[in-house]
């Protein structure tokens, strides 16, 4: 175990799931390595794996206090929406988890096309932790869909000034400048976008900045520079 916990610490995830495995052969009621096995899932996006150790660990003693959250980041990872709403209520979790379940929930009411109630648990998830950006952001994307654009401009204004690293931002402004067809302006959020993601040395977050200035400049009718964004 102190090799994967090792590997964990150092975000070698697959290593850690590994060496978990590898204890569990020998001693499979072993809680920490199922633990760990169930959390390096969940990093590397494995949401099937990762609910399958959570509830495992369940099993060998684990109490929905400690994991109950991340068994529910696990379920809407999988897009398991209605699931991830029938098993974990508003009061499911401690009281400190419960902001990042009424994001989880609300992400879920959105998806399953229910707006009012996703504005509600985003707005509840909000309320209590100001800081939690991703609420603020589903929200605004909400306020995008419903073509509420003078709402969408001061919620983007407030949050340029509070979460100007976050590339999911900058893809949201430059969408609500799309609609008001302010052409130059979404090109420039695109352009800051993917400059915070090269910075972030991810290569996964570019993809959508660069998918936005193609588009963009298509619907231009600038052939060559659209060339250009499609050979990077």
């Amino acid at each position: 175990m102190e090799r994967a916990n090792a590997a964990c610490d150092a975000g070698d995830f697959r290593a850690a799931a590994i060496d978990a495995r590898a204890v569990l052969q020998n001693d499979s009621a072993n809680l920490e390595a199922r633990l760990l096995l169930a959390r390096s899932a969940l990093y590397v996006g494995d949401g099937a794996s990762a609910e399958k150790e959570f509830r495992r660990a369940l099993e060998l003693g684990l109490t929905l206090d400690d994991g109950g959250l991340q068994l529910a980041r696990a379920v809407g990872l999988q897009q398991n929406f209605q699931a991830l709403l029938d098993e974990f209520p508003p009061d499911s979790l401690p009281v400190g988890d419960r902001p990042e379940l009424f994001l989880l929930r609300g992400r879920a009411h959105r998806a399953l096309g229910d707006n009012d109630a996703a504005i509600e648990s985003l707005e509840e998830a909000v309320r209590l932790d100001s800081s939690l950006v991703k609420a603020r952001l589903a929200l605004l994307g909400i306020a995008l869909d419903k073509g509420e654009l003078n709402n969408a401009s001061l919620m983007i204004e407030q949050l340029k000034q509070d979460a100007p690293d976050e590339v999911s931002l900058w893809l949201l402004s430059a969408r609500h400048n799309v609609i008001r067809q302010q052409t130059d302006a979404a090109t420039a959020d695109f352009e800051q976008g993917l400059s915070i993601a090269r910075s972030n040395d991810d290569p996964s977050q570019a993809i959508a900045p660069l998918q936005g200035q193609f588009g963009v400049e298509l619907g231009k009718r600038d052939r060559d520079a659209a060339r250009a964004r499609l050979a990077e």
